[in-house]
């Protein structure tokens, strides 16, 4: 697979996809990490709440995979014409959030659309990023994400605080506040993003989506130890509020501990390209899996807010890692020409794995104590992991 090379080494593209990346992962904060704080406020139930969360990542794995699949097959369509318009669903989404303080059909089904287009954003951005690396500008990937981590930490603070000073109006209006911040990072990275089917990869073939699932079926196999392995995380992270309370906290306990997780991630991240080179991706998917179920098994243990919050010292080797470690692993082990499918797919299983918890999750919370849907989760994300070694284990190069 060759690169275009422009000679482009400037650093503009770097912070300015770090820009993207951090627009993102504050509206994430905003429509996921606090959904339960701000429906449970307005009376939702946790299967309630499960439902929104569940629909919501359903609206953005099908919309995502949809478009890329169209991205890949249609030259005349990119992710950088198409961006705009996701970003003003969400916009308008935001809108009646912001104008809508009580429990009714309307909030329900603007909450699923604003986590379903925050989705398709980060999706098609993968696919900007895929373009400009492409084009030849070296963009340091684990850099931007901890960029966006920094950012997540930021938000996360900022939340915890005016919920607890204000109310949980205050998260509607965080979310429109960024979306014109993500609104303007996509502006000054897009002239970045040349997309390589208009720099002379016309004419190469790409597969649809159940071809090329037949195509590469240890990638699929990947692909469904992810859901698994994710569906034991955000069982933990989507109802991170019912862990705190749990344990003895409330909602600024839980802004601080979504702050910690954030912090510990960023070193990874940062430093990830020092540790694992070339080759060597696969190997830091297969740690990060074994770590996702240490984490839970912390969680399993703790007795008091401290011991959670430590419990989250184990996001670096699990989360971070798999975040920082699948953008390099899909680019360097799928055709360019198929990428926007693959790098959907590798987004999209993470969110279909939480559109699972939230569903299954919410019930469980509702009828069985804490300690009990978290051993739920432990067993299917150990599946998760095996799967995951099988899909991968022939991928690495040592």
């Amino acid at each position: 697979m060759t690169k275009i090379n422009t000679g482009q080494n400037n650093k503009a593209p770097l912070w300015l996809f770090s820009f993207v990346q951090a627009g993102f992962w504050m509206s994430f904060c905003v429509s996921v990490s606090f959904a339960a704080v701000y429906l449970q406020a307005l009376a939702y139930s946790n299967s309630a709440l499960g439902l929104i969360l569940a629909l919501g990542s359903t609206v953005g794995v099908t919309v995502s995979l949809a478009l890329s699949a169209w991205i890949d097959s249609n030259t005349k369509i990119t992710a950088k014409k198409l961006i705009p318009c996701i970003l003003a669903f969400q916009t308008v989404s935001a809108v009646i959030l912001f104008l809508i303080n009580q429990r009714c059909f309307a909030v329900s089904a603007a909450f699923v659309a604003y986590i379903g287009f925050c989705t398709v954003v980060n999706s098609l951005s993968l696919k900007l990023y895929a373009d400009a690396e492409q084009a030849g500008y070296g963009i340091d990937y684990g850099f931007t994400r901890g960029v966006g981590s920094v950012a997540y930490v930021l938000i996360s603070v900022v939340l915890g605080f005016l919920i607890e000073k204000i109310s949980c109006r205050a998260l509607p209006g965080t979310g429109l506040i960024l979306c014109a911040v993500q609104y303007l990072a996509f502006f000054l990275f897009a002239r970045y993003a040349v997309a390589g089917k208009k720099a002379g990869t016309f004419g190469e073939r790409n597969s649809s989506l159940p071809v090329f699932l037949k195509n590469h079926p240890r990638y699929a196999l990947f692909l469904t130890g992810v859901v698994l392995i994710y569906f034991g995380h955000s069982t933990a992270c989507n109802f991170l509020i019912n862990l705190t309370r749990h344990v003895g906290g409330d909602a600024s306990d839980m802004g601080m501990i979504n702050a910690f997780k954030g912090m510990v991630e960023i070193p990874m991240m940062f430093l990830y390209a020092r540790f694992f080179s070339k080759g060597r991706h696969a190997r830091a998917l297969r740690i990060s899996a074994v770590f996702f179920e240490i984490k839970l098994l912390a969680f399993i243990l703790s007795a008091n807010v401290w011991h959670l919050t430590a419990g989250f010292i184990f996001q670096a080797p699990s989360y971070a890692l798999y975040m920082t470690a699948v953008v390099p692993y899909v680019e360097e082990t799928i055709d360019y020409q198929d990428s926007a499918k693959a790098q959907s797919l590798a987004f999209t299983t993470t969110t279909f794995g939480g559109m699972l918890a939230s569903l299954i999750g919410g019930r469980l919370y509702d009828t069985l104590p804490v300690t009990s849907t978290l051993w739920i989760a432990f067993a299917v994300g150990a599946a998760g992991m095996v799967i995951m070694f099988l899909g991968t284990r022939k991928t690495e190069q040592s």
